[in-house]
């Protein structure tokens, strides 16, 4: 059974998708007589001439190479892969190839590099997300060195992602500013992380984005999706790349040629055993993983709470998130409170868990935290403290700060009551600050729900998995938190939660993915 409004919405994302990526990405006159403009063709040699400069003595990612071409050369464009395989490093090379080759002649005068940046638009679902891709697009920028121009990598070096309801300029009560009447001025989009992005906010965001405008989607489609209805990013991969669902029909070409999957891990060693068990996880290869959490890897480490042998890790692994925490408040406060270097170590070590309740859920986690602190005088009973991690529970236009954006609590000197507190957020463009009494949808987070988890990732994450028969346990779920880990990932299971959580997939209903298959279906 359909909702009319989740049926209707089915219709305007396929038939936006369907048109864009059939879309002629500049006009017939322009065309050489092999179907590309000589921009396309400027910018299509400045991306190849980047991506082997870059490689050096080294090989050129041809995938990498492939989807970054699709961009120069398509309106639509998906860019999926799992984590290290360069999703940023190939949206980067793309946009420092496509900006290169406006680059105007030496002594023009002319501002053109600056123009380009400036109709270019990043997006992520949360603060947390739209942070880290700032941060991640810098560092690829950085990293094609001097075989980038100085001007052009300075220009892309200022783009600052945002989160996608402060690009549609979300406001409570009167919608979005951008629609289809005022549409975003844009000539390029990319939104990462398009795995948490709902069916309703993908077709927000869409209508406001001009039909002539580049769309790129990036993320990994076997996280979790949404929580909201809709798996928008997961349908159009599954069938981009070959995974159809209605028997006897295909998927149109021009979607087919859209979808780019990068498969080659780059960011973490060949031995990374983050890396081998996320892809037993993603295969649902259960006795892999076991295999995998039972050998001796460095950054993973099993703890099982009904084996007495393990003891010794569970107490080690709550250790480590007692020293972070410690950490966080002595940089929180005092007078010279260093709020840098404890919005750095709340992510530290962070705990995720399936559930909120219950001795493995995150309100035990925190609460365990919070006895500790209490019990070194770092904080008292009042649940304001310095250092105190703050996730903002539902969007917060007044203020400025949106669901799943993570801060920290500062303690002024100048008072001695709750509101001589102040939460910083962390943001690409610069620090936010919001006095603490201004917030009330709010969550302490030491520990987080692995779905909150999504779009962040944490030096040393502990996961926390109910016993079964628990339904939230899910082969996405589990690949969630795990990927979440950058260095060291300690794992708080039996190995039977560990078992049903990877056979068990979720079961979605969509029919985005059989409108984009069967377009007579729309």
């Amino acid at each position: 059974m359909y909702l009319t409004r989740f049926w209707s919405l089915e219709r305007y994302v396929a038939a936006d998708l369907l048109h864009r990526s059939q879309a002629a990405t500049v006009e017939e006159e322009e065309q050489t007589s092999d179907g590309v403009s000589p921009s396309e063709r400027s910018a299509e040699d400045e991306v190849k001439r980047l991506f082997i400069k870059a490689a050096g003595a080294g090989q050129v990612d041809e995938d990498q190479l492939a989807a970054s071409l699709a961009g120069v050369h398509r309106n639509f464009v998906v860019i999926s892969g799992g984590p290290g395989t360069g999703k940023t490093t190939t949206v980067a090379t793309f946009l420092a190839g496509l900006v290169s080759s406006m680059q105007p002649p030496a002594g023009s005068g002319s501002n053109s590099t600056n123009q380009a940046t400036q109709r270019i638009a990043l997006a992520a679902p949360t603060g947390k997300a739209a942070a880290r891709m700032t941060e991640a697009i810098r560092k690829a920028i950085n990293n094609l060195g001097d075989a980038l121009d100085s001007e052009v990598a300075r220009e892309l070096g200022e783009l600052e992602a945002s989160t996608i309801h402060r690009l549609l300029g979300a406001s409570p009560g009167t919608g979005f500013r951008h629609n289809p009447s005022n549409p975003l001025p844009h000539d390029i989009v990319i939104v990462d992380e398009v795995s948490m992005v709902s069916l309703s906010l993908m077709a927000h965001l869409l209508a406001a984005i001009r039909p002539d405008a580049k769309v790129v989607l990036v993320g990994d489609p076997y996280q979790l999706a949404s929580i909201e209805a809709g798996a928008v990013l997961g349908d159009i991969v599954g069938i981009g790349s070959g995974g159809g669902e209605v028997a006897g029909t295909a998927p149109p070409a021009a979607i087919a040629e859209s979808v780019r999957v990068l498969t080659t891990v780059h960011r973490q060693g060949e031995d990374s055993g983050i890396l081998k068990l996320a892809e037993c996880i993603r295969q649902g290869d259960a006795d892999g993983a076991i295999e995998i959490l039972k050998g001796a890897n460095e950054d993973v480490i099993w703890v099982d709470p009904t084996n007495p042998d393990h003891k010794g890790k569970k107490i080690q692994a709550e250790q480590d998130l007692k020293d972070a925490a410690t950490k966080v408040v002595t940089a929180a406060q005092g007078e010279n409170a260093e709020i840098e270097e404890a919005l750095k170590e709340i992510l530290s070590v962070k705990v995720l868990s399936a559930l909120r309740r219950g001795p493995t859920g995150v309100d035990h986690w925190n609460q365990l935290v919070e006895n500790y602190l209490r019990s070194q005088e770092l904080k008292g009973y009042s649940d304001w403290y310095a250092g105190r991690p703050v996730m903002v529970t539902k969007n917060d236009y007044l203020n400025g700060v949106f669901n799943g954006d993570v801060g920290v609590a500062i303690a002024k000197e100048d008072l001695n009551r709750d509101d001589r507190f102040q939460v910083w957020f962390e943001r690409a463009e610069g620090n936010q600050m919001v006095e603490a009494t201004r917030l009330d949808q709010i969550a302490t987070q030491w520990a987080m729900s692995i779905h909150k988890s999504q779009g962040s990732e944490f030096d040393h994450v502990v996961v926390s998995m109910p016993p079964p028969p628990s339904r939230i346990l899910t082969r996405e779920l589990l690949y969630t938190a795990v990927t979440r880990a950058k260095k060291n990932l300690t794992i708080v299971a039996t190995e039977e939660s560990i078992t049903a959580a990877i056979k068990r997939e979720v079961a979605r209903s969509s029919g985005l993915a059989a409108r984009l298959e069967n377009p007579a279906s729309r």
